[in-house]
């Protein structure tokens, strides 16, 4: 049994030890992380019984899930130690060419435990972000979202999955999310659009960062939306304070009766309001970047601190 060249490419590519075995338990097919497995070239696999490549048994394994597979007609799954490893294997009972093989498809559990850890360590970094973040399916219904967007909407996350982005939307008070989340992602799988949102409510406006990312499903088939919202209510407030405070300033600088001059630690002159240039008889852009001291014409001292 030959397997197709292009699923050959495909198998060769994933990280599952993958071998076709017939009746008698013999190799038909390997692909390449099944050499790896069993240090030998997938040519060189051909022909040789299964016990003898993974459990290095002459005599067929007691309870093997391939064997189970075969005689029950039915998917098995077990640990095994093979070759020294411990995996995590699945056998799949196939009819190829009307005759009955099975698939052992084995995966290192060490590998395993790793990809689990690393996926934990990112939902881990994901759940403390200071930024809301929900991910949005293809049927655009919410699949997953974090504590910050819990605290953003008042719901739990539990409450919140598998609602339509409509009913999460009112929840937020968000009526236009929706209609943004569909104009995302109509030329690109990859596109993503920011932009600064003014939410008004009761107590006030919320400004808010948001970025909306499109984002593929590891089949690539399915298209899912990553909704993240920053909340710069706090810093857009404190910068209107800080520029009603500027304002303010500057309202009194140009209103004073008393000549400023401010200069940098050179002597010269960097700003000047309206009663200093009255009083020295210069306009604005006369004295900006002017030396002081020879304006006045006597030495001036700048202190450094």
């Amino acid at each position: 049994m030959d397997v197709n060249n292009h699923h050959s490419l495909a198998l060769d590519l994933i990280d599952e030890s993958v071998a076709i075995m017939d009746q008698s338990l013999r190799v038909v097919y390997a692909n390449l992380a099944a050499s790896r497995e069993t240090d030998l070239d997938p040519q060189d696999m051909k022909g040789l019984r299964c016990n003898q490549l993974f459990c290095k048994n002459h005599d067929r394994c007691q309870r093997c899930p391939v064997t189970m597979a075969l005689e029950e007609k039915s998917t098995q799954h077990c640990r095994l130690l093979c070759n020294g490893r411990q995996m995590r294997v699945r056998a799949v009972p196939l009819e190829l060419d009307g005759r009955p093989h099975v698939a052992r498809i084995a995966t290192d559990t060490l590998l395993m435990s790793q990809l689990d850890r690393d996926a934990w360590n990112a939902e881990q970094v994901i759940q403390n972000m200071p930024s809301a973040v929900a991910v949005v399916d293809e049927r655009g219904c919410l699949s997953f979202c974090n504590r910050a967007f819990e605290r953003l909407s008042g719901s739990t996350c539990s409450s919140l999955e598998g609602k339509a982005m409509d009913e999460v939307a009112d929840i937020l008070k968000d009526p236009g999310l929706p209609s943004r989340l569909a104009a995302t992602c109509k030329r690109s799988a990859r596109e993503q659009s920011t932009r600064l949102l003014e939410i008004p409510t009761k107590e006030g406006t919320l400004f808010q960062e948001e970025t909306i990312i499109c984002l593929e499903d590891r089949e690539g088939c399915g298209l899912h939306r990553a909704v993240i919202k920053k909340d710069l209510t706090e810093l857009m407030n404190a910068r209107r304070e800080a520029a009603k405070s500027q304002d303010l300033a500057d309202s009194l600088l140009h209103n004073t009766g008393e000549g400023i001059i401010g200069v940098d630690r050179e002597g010269r002159v960097q700003f000047s309001n309206p009663a200093a240039q009255r009083i020295l008889g210069y306009t604005e852009e006369e004295l900006s970047g002017a030396e002081l001291h020879r304006l006045l014409g006597v030495p001036v001292h700048v202190a450094n601190d």
